[in-house]
């Protein structure tokens, strides 16, 4: 593990080691499979600096674009799990 990095993100990036060393999938948001492990964990999106200061926040219409984003890529994810579901209650 780089020894430049910020303590958080050291300790961030042993806990992703550590999970995956118990074969937990570790993956960004936008890449969720939340049928490709036994467990996934998601890493949370890091966010800016300058994100702290709501004068310095995106406007409010491409905050909810990227909310509708996210929660269909959720659902799409939900209708992975249930088709697997279901294929496997058809075997």
């Amino acid at each position: 593990m780089p020894s430049n990095l910020a303590p958080e993100m050291s300790a961030k990036d042993l806990i992703d080691q550590q999970l995956r060393q118990t074969d937990w999938n570790v993956v960004h948001r936008h890449s969720i499979d939340l049928v490709s492990h036994q467990g996934v964990a998601v890493r949370e999106v890091i966010t800016h600096d300058s994100l702290k200061d709501a004068a310095n926040l995106p406007a409010l219409e491409i905050i909810a674009r990227g909310i509708i984003e996210n929660l269909e890529s959720v659902l799409t994810e939900f209708a992975a799990i249930v088709e697997a579901l279901e294929a496997g209650k058809n075997e």
